[in-house]
């Protein structure tokens, strides 16, 4: 019953849609069930003989998906967590709230948005994510990165500049200060990439 509009903020794609001079339909330029491309060179490991051309943009500037609000009823809804937090849009529409899909697990609540499925940016490996103080953060990796090494498995670790220092086992990337969350998010998804390209079978995340 509705229909979702995105406007990008990258002057390539801005003349290429004032070039074309209709509206453009388009899915995103990746197969559902990867982690999304941020590179030129991610959409052609996705789609190379699948498509005719690709226009290389450089690095994606946000690096995760885009976040899908609803405006069509009384309250303003997020279908789809991403670029835009919550608390930024709050900042213009106090009353924006997350859609039932997003909150409850419950298999009948249907997500109104794509890109909602559960394994739809997921990478190859297993990934575990880590809450709570840095320190604790990095000792319970470091615990469970030693016990799937003996394994047998290949471990990546995703840090942070401030922590990197402190881990010596596995695949360590850093994906940029705890201080900038955006350089993180710009980061994330091609990190993934780089650990399925690794054949990692365990990814251990800090939060």
């Amino acid at each position: 019953d509705t229909v979702a509009i995105r406007m990008p903020d990258h002057p390539i794609a801005l003349a290429l849609i004032k070039a074309s001079n209709v509206p453009i339909a388009a899915p995103s330029a990746n197969t559902s069930g990867k982690p999304s491309p941020t590179l030129a060179e991610h959409v052609m490991e996705d789609l190379n003989g699948k498509i005719h051309m690709i226009i290389d943009g450089g690095k994606t500037g946000i690096g995760v998906e885009s976040t899908v609000l609803d405006l069509s009823g009384d309250t303003p809804l997020i279908l789809r967590p991403g670029g835009v937090s919550m608390e930024e849009l709050r900042e213009h529409l106090p009353q924006v709230e997350e859609d039932l899909s997003l909150i409850k697990d419950d298999k009948g609540v249907v997500p109104k948005s794509p890109g909602q499925k559960y394994k739809h940016y997921a990478p190859k490996g297993e990934m575990y994510l880590f809450i709570g103080s840095v320190d604790n953060m990095v000792k319970k990796i470091d615990e469970y990165a030693i016990r799937y090494i003996a394994m047998g498995k290949k471990v990546g670790i995703m840090a942070t500049e401030e922590t990197k220092a402190k881990y010596d086992k596995g695949i360590i990337v850093s994906l940029g200060s705890r201080e900038n969350k955006e350089s993180i998010a710009q980061n994330l998804f091609s990190t993934l990439r780089m650990f399925d390209q690794e054949g990692v079978d365990i990814i251990l995340a800090e939060g």
